[in-house]
């Protein structure tokens, strides 16, 4: 309305038209506006990254489940660390993880955190024997643990870090979705999980 006209707040068809505009969301700023088509976009792209990794034909990931290893080496890369794509004979028995991730420490190696990783691409319900290999890595490494600290070597160097077992932690990421008992498995042995919708997050946030 012009700007000298003056409406009755008690008449219902203003009061109805005010609550149509503020639900049409048309009386919000320009800026406040864009931030929600962008956060609306964000939402879609992020279920469209989602939705690629659970189809290699539409991604451009090396075959045979190395591609998905090598994108969350990288995840880990541009945050700092250094990753490694484990032999598959790294384990005993059911033992195993795929990716090793360091963050060395200035401050000395008993700053230093480690992550051991097991990385299955998956559609749908990932099972849980992923999570039973990288449950039995992590006894492997209390294990190999000497007076509390684990011997990792530093990558493209023969230079080995002696990092606290407790600073050493073992993750179960998939590109589909974890089921309950997966879930309440994983949280008794503190380890932790990312599924599907929240690896797709992290690969858009980073």
């Amino acid at each position: 309305c012009r700007g000298f006209t003056v409406l009755s707040i008690t008449d219902p068809v203003i009061i109805r038209e005010i609550d149509n505009l503020r639900k049409a969301q048309k009386d919000l700023s320009t800026s406040t506006i864009l931030g929600h088509k962008e956060e609306l976009e964000k939402e879609e792209t992020v279920k469209a990254i989602h939705k690629a990794l659970q189809n290699y034909s539409a991604t451009s990931l090396d075959a045979h489940g190395i591609g998905f290893e090598k994108l969350i080496a990288k995840l880990f890369e541009v945050n700092g660390y250094d990753s490694y794509i484990l032999s598959k004979q790294c384990g005993e028995d059911k033992a195993d993880a795929d990716i090793l991730t360091i963050n060395r420490s200035l401050l000395g190696d008993e700053f230093t955190t480690a992550y051991y990783i097991q990385a299955k691409h998956y559609y749908g319900n990932t099972g849980d024997y992923g999570l039973t290999q990288i449950k039995e890595y992590k006894k492997q490494l209390k294990k190999q643990a000497e007076n509390g600290f684990v011997e990792l070597k530093e990558k493209d160097s023969d230079q080995t870090i002696s990092v606290d077992i407790n600073n050493i932690r073992c993750c179960f990421i998939t590109s589909g979705v974890f089921t309950d008992d997966v879930k309440t498995s994983a949280s008794e042995h503190s380890i932790i999980l990312i599924e599907g919708e929240a690896l797709a997050k992290l690969i858009f946030d980073n």
